[in-house]
C-alpha cells in the first residue's frame, strides 16, 4: 500500500479513490488497490492511522483529484460519526459529482441515508459472496472499474 501519511507525497492526480468502512471492506479495498496500481493506475485507500497527522486535507485533495470513487457499499457504509468517515466522503463525492462505480455487498445497507444518497442508477456491480480475504478481486468488480474508468478518459 503507497505511504499517504504524507500530503507531499500524495500524487496531482488519483486515478482511483476507494471509499470503504474499515471494519467491512478494508481487504476487498487493499485487494483493489494491488490490482490497479500493478496495472500503473494511481489508487488511493485512506492509510487506518499515520500518527500525528490530520487526514481529511489529504482525504479531500484525493477525493477531489480523482478520476473515479469507487465506493464499497456495506452494511455500514455512511453511517454518520462522531469523527470523520465514510458519510463525508460520500457527501463529497455527490457534492462534487464525482464519477462513481458503487460495489454492493451481498448484506443490506442499515444506513438509510446511505441508500437515498447513493442512488443505484450509477454504475454498481454485486461483489461475489465467495471473495474471500486476500484473494484477488473478482473479475467482474475489475471489469466494471475498468470500463468505467476508460468512459472517463
Amino acid at each position: 500500500m503507497s505511504d499517504y501519511c504524507d500530503l507531499e507525497k500524495l500524487p496531482k492526480k488519483i486515478d482511483i479513490f476507494i471509499t470503504f468502512r474499515y471494519e467491512e471492506a478494508e481487504t476487498e479495498a487493499i485487494a483493489i488497490q494491488n490490482y490497479f496500481v500493478q496495472k500503473g493506475f494511481s489508487v488511493f485507500v485512506c492509510p487506518r492511522s499515520c500518527p500525528g497527522e490530520d487526514l481529511v486535507p489529504m482525504i479531500a485533495t484525493a477525493i477531489s483529484t480523482a478520476k473515479l470513487v469507487v465506493l464499497l457499499r456495506t452494511r455500514t457504509y455512511g453511517k454518520p460519526t462522531d469523527s470523520y468517515g465514510t458519510y463525508n466522503e460520500m457527501m463529497m463525492t455527490v457534492k462534487t459529482k464525482k464519477d462513481q462505480f458503487l460495489v454492493l455487498q451481498m448484506e443490506e445497507c442499515s444506513v438509510p441515508e446511505t441508500e437515498l444518497v447513493i442512488p443505484h442508477s450509477i454504475f454498481y456491480i454485486t461483489w461475489d459472496e465467495n471473495w474471500k480475504p486476500g484473494s484477488p478481486p473478482p473479475p467482474e468488480v475489475v471489469k466494471g472499474i475498468e470500463s468505467k474508468l476508460v468512459q472517463i478518459v
